[in-house]
């Protein structure tokens, strides 16, 4: 090789390595950040929650901070504000707070504590608002982290997305990619499980389709008198399992003042209410989402596998699935509640969405045969075009299938799209009249944000 040609190379390569090992862009204060006190771990009140905020000025740095509530709303600004490469220290000082910021840059999150003088302290943590993951999450066997942009969502929309449940006080979002979390934050808040509300329905239908895979319910067309001979005579008899899966047994809900006239124990035992009721349409003939006939999929478990539903579940997908922590609330006859009662940290749900993305297996076990997850999420009625077996589904008018959307109240949402393998988890707890009148976050805009980030 010739002297010129050797110098060359050497240059290119030169070149090449310094491209690679130049230093990434030094972090830095400036711009808004999302801010939370710590209080052990318990939930952070939304009055602890806020937003910091750094600009460089010729004079120097100037910083402004507001808490929810905590100081009106209103921004109010660091006095004393003293910032160095990695650190920074404050005085915030108004006519209701006193106290001392000390916090420390480290990548793209902030950290330090609040004094309030004395031994009245707190620690705090901030993170960029359109952050993917807050500071302390790391990547384990329960969690496995995954980038953006190599998954192919589009980081701008994404970030979007972040910030809107944000803005409207939700309390955990999760996305999940090919079985890899994208998006995990908590907004400040504990990682326990989560009131699903509605939702509850979604698990309730998944233990329904296992019970189906295991042959332990012969038919979804079976009578449900199989189950429960109170119903064996006069039009009840007609209705099967179908009908309780797509609300249209022909059973009406009860008038809400009917309900509130309940006695505690009638009210509080959900098989005895169901069974107690009777249909006023023929079987099949009209769409009525009708929550008081959900208790029935419960009793199936204890008549079938000889065990609640709770615990069939718990050792069906606890392990399988490594749920880490769930509540279930029983009524007064020892009944799991099908219809509200679940409680679930987001990234679990998650999980239980991969299952339906992949085919119902999970960690290469089968826990639910493909063609039972293709049934539950296929249109099971042409009452509601929107209804799979237990199921909420997205259409669009007479189209195509684009997944699941199940609801429930104060905003919790689970959105599976199989074909773009990508799950989604919203979930929010109720802490006064006043967020729940305020929250305009609803499911179709949601749904809008997670399509974007595919374009």
């Amino acid at each position: 090789m010739r002297p010129r040609t050797v110098l060359t190379a050497l240059l290119v390569l030169a070149t090449v390595t310094t491209a690679v090992a130049a230093p990434e862009k030094p972090p830095t204060f400036a711009g808004s950040w999302d801010i939370h006190l710590i209080r052990g771990e318990k939930d952070v009140p939304r009055v602890c929650q806020g937003a910091l905020e750094f600009q460089e000025t010729p004079r120097g740095w100037v910083g402004v901070i507001r808490f929810r509530r905590f100081l009106g709303h209103k921004l109010h600004r660091l006095d004393d504000l003293e910032v160095l490469r990695d650190g920074f220290t404050g005085r915030l000082s108004t006519r209701k707070v006193s106290c001392m910021l000390k916090g420390t840059l480290e990548k793209d999150s902030l950290s330090g504590s609040a004094d309030f003088g004395g031994d009245d302290w707190f620690k705090w943590k901030a993170c960029r608002p359109g952050a993917f993951f807050e500071p302390g999450i790391r990547s384990h066997s329960n969690r496995m982290r995954g980038n953006a942009k190599q998954l192919r969502l589009l980081p701008k929309p994404l970030e979007t997305l972040v910030i809107e449940a944000r803005d409207a006080a939700s309390d955990a979002l999760v996305v999940m990619k090919k079985g890899r979390i994208v998006v995990d934050r908590s907004y400040g808040y504990s990682r326990e499980p989560i009131p699903l509300m509605e939702l509850t329905e979604f698990v309730t239908g998944f233990g329904v389709a296992m019970l189906l895979h295991e042959k332990k319910i012969p038919s979804l067309d079976e009578p449900m008198a199989t189950w429960y001979p109170e119903w064996k005579d006069g039009p009840r008899a007609k209705i099967t399992l179908r009908h309780v899966l797509t609300h249209t047994s022909g059973i009406l809900p009860r008038p809400a003042d009917e309900k509130s006239a309940d006695k505690p124990a009638a009210k509080n035992d959900g098989i005895a209410t169901a069974l107690s009721l009777e249909p006023s349409k023929e079987p099949g003939a009209k769409w009525v989402r009708n929550p008081d006939l959900l208790p029935l999929l419960a009793g199936l478990f204890p008549r079938t596998v000889k065990k609640p539903m709770d615990a069939y579940l718990a050792k069906k997908l606890h392990r399988t699935l490594r749920i880490e922590k769930w509540t279930w609330e029983r009524d007064a006859a020892g009944t799991p509640r099908a219809g509200t009662g679940l409680a679930m940290a987001s990234g679990d749900l998650a999980r239980l969405g991969r299952v339906i993305v992949d085919e119902g297996a999970s960690a290469g076990k089968t826990l639910v045969a493909k063609k039972w997850i293709e049934l539950f999420s296929s249109p099971a009625t042409d009452r509601a075009p929107d209804q799979g077996l237990a199921w909420r589904l997205i259409r669009k008018g007479d189209g195509p299938v684009e997944g699941l959307a199940i609801r429930g109240r104060l905003g919790q949402w689970l959105v599976v799209l199989p074909e773009s393998k990508l799950v989604a988890v919203r979930l929010r707890r109720s802490r006064d009249v006043r967020d729940d009148e305020t929250d305009d976050y609803d499911l179709a805009l949601f749904l809008e944000l997670l399509r974007a980030t595919l374009k």
